[in-house]
């Protein structure tokens, strides 16, 4: 009996195998009937489209199999069984996480994420969307708006807010303001080149920082 091809009578259960997995289909006769009364005895091609979604295919018996509506009709099932199936299987699947504060920005780090909102500050979650840590000007937190969050290539944490910069670095937070070089307090982005240097977009122009100096 071949595997991925079975052909049986209609009002009868279908054994399928398919990934070494044994399905029971019932074929519901009410709802099939009815699109081939008066083309004798039909018999079904089943076709697996997938683990989830096979596709029936209706042979007319040796006596209709020149009748031109029937072929029309086969070819109508054919193409539409297609079609859902494909559209079930493309079908995305969305996860949505519901908060309170708008979401700035999100970045990976290892099995973590972290988000940066406005009004909520930043904290850090796992791949579930449970909260490992938070950050607000209730602990200590710059600014409850944050920006953008990067993560340098010395394991560095920076933090741009819309008031200045954080950044987090063996355990010790270090804040950097107009009074200490930056070009504005707002900061909207930051980026790392190839020397090692952390560049930010701010507010008020562009900043760089080579590990010692404001340049």
């Amino acid at each position: 009996m071949c595997k991925h091809k079975l052909i049986y009578k209609l009002s009868q259960y279908f054994i399928i195998t398919i990934l070494k997995q044994v399905i029971a289909i019932p074929i519901i006769e009410n709802l099939l009937k009815p699109l081939f009364k008066g083309f004798g005895d039909i018999i079904f091609l089943l076709i697996p489209f997938s683990q989830t979604t096979i596709l029936f295919l209706p042979l007319p018996p040796q006596q209709t199999k020149n009748n031109t509506n029937m072929k029309k009709l086969l070819i109508l099932i054919f193409i539409g069984l297609g079609l859902c199936s494909l559209a079930q299987t493309a079908k995305p699947q969305w996860v949505n996480y519901n908060s309170k504060y708008s979401v700035n920005c999100i970045v990976p780090d290892g099995n973590t994420m972290w988000v940066g909102t406005n009004g909520g500050g930043a904290y850090q979650c796992d791949l579930q969307g449970t909260i490992l840590l938070d950050y607000t000007t209730d602990n200590g937190f710059l600014s409850n708006n944050v920006q953008c969050i990067y993560l340098d290539s010395k394991g560095a944490k920076w933090f741009g807010t819309d008031n200045g910069l954080l950044k987090f670095e063996n355990k010790i937070w270090t804040t950097y303001t107009k009074t200490n070089g930056l070009a504005g307090n707002l900061i909207y982005s930051i980026k790392e080149d190839s020397n090692g240097s952390i560049w930010f977009g701010t507010l008020g122009g562009i900043s760089k920082y080579n590990g010692n100096n404001w340049i």
